[in-house]
């Protein structure tokens, strides 16, 4: 595969908040190490004492309120070393592991040290029962949605106690990639394959949804008659135009898994195509229920609307309302 995205970067790095999504979180972030090869980075942001950018006159270097404040950061620092070595312990001892704390704003930090880190995956912890999907009382999760150049993977784990925390019980896993045919879902398309390649038997569920319904269809094809004066014979016209476009969107996908497909089914994996008409929520939905995915990976648009936040036509409320592991991959 010509320069894969995974293989090019060696860490899946967990975002640790010391939360009730944190162990879970940190062993879904070793079940992929082992599955991919790669290795755990366990990332912790600690948070200024005080906002320096606002800072009180006498808080300079070297006055008494600098001092306590480098001293209740580094006690923190501390806390936050011991909490990450006992989360280690939950880690099997051969996956490699490392620890990064840093200081800072928590959504600005965790982007930039999981892309310092060279992280392959982004993983932080979600609610999917909020109405807002907030990690440690702010929009964490929605901030790194939608601005992270690493891939963000957003997981309820609360999901996953029944399985001891695990999302993927059995040796197969199975994706599903939600392509909207859009330039910025290209980089989901090959993250979704290597990801598949990586983890061997795999099977790729690769769909698309066409927002052109029948009712759609017919409806403009009968406006253009009448627009054109034109005499159409609408039920024939209809037929043959639906058909060309349901031709024409399985071309299309099968052409951006055609530089991926063979390293996926070499690898022992099966790629499964398919294009569903419909309204995107729904369609959506429905094969969820019907394939029962591991993981669901999405494309992130450049214009993207974060209130609410949404990405092409799905709202993120709505995907994780699936109630499934979700990834969202940068342009």
């Amino acid at each position: 595969m010509k320069h894969s995205f995974l293989d090019a970067r060696q860490f899946i790095t967990v975002a640790v908040a010391f939360d009730r999504h944190s162990t879970p979180l940190v062993r879904l972030g070793a079940e992929l190490c082992l599955r991919t090869g790669k290795k755990l980075n366990l990332l912790h942001v600690v948070e200024p004492w005080m906002d320096r950018a606002h800072s009180h006159p006498f808080a300079d270097e070297g006055s008494p309120l600098w001092d306590v404040t480098l001293a209740v950061e580094t006690r923190a620092k501390d806390l936050a070393e011991r909490n990450l070595d006992e989360i280690i312990t939950t880690v099997p001892p051969h996956v490699v592991i490392e620890k990064t704390i840093l200081f800072g704003k928590p959504a600005e930090t965790i982007g930039r040290g999981a892309e310092e880190a060279g992280s392959a995956l982004l993983l932080i912890g979600a609610d999917s029962k909020a109405k807002t999907f907030q990690w440690r009382g702010i929009s964490t999760a929605l901030s790194l949605l939608a601005g992270s150049d690493v891939p963000v993977m957003a997981v309820d784990t609360e999901l996953y106690a029944a399985s001891g925390g695990s999302i993927f019980p059995n040796e197969k896993l199975t994706i599903l990639l939600a392509d909207d045919m859009s330039p910025e879902a290209e980089s989901a398309v090959a993250l979704a394959f290597d990801l598949g390649t990586l983890s061997g038997r795999t099977v790729l569920h690769h769909l698309h949804v066409n927002g052109m319904t029948p009712e759609n269809l017919r409806s403009g094809l009968e406006t253009a008659a009448a627009a054109s004066h034109t005499p159409i014979d609408t039920s024939k016209s209809f037929g043959d135009v639906f058909s060309a476009l349901d031709r024409h969107l399985q071309d299309q996908l099968a052409a951006r898994a055609a530089p991926f497909r063979e390293y996926l089914e070499a690898a022992g994996g099966l790629y499964v195509p398919e294009v569903l008409t419909g309204n995107v929520k729904t369609e959506l939905a429905a094969y969820v229920d019907a394939v029962r995915p591991d993981v669901l990976i999405f494309g992130r648009h450049r214009t993207l609307h974060t209130r609410p936040f949404f990405l092409g036509r799905l709202p993120f409320a709505a995907m994780m309302a699936l109630h499934k592991p979700l990834v969202v991959v940068p342009h």
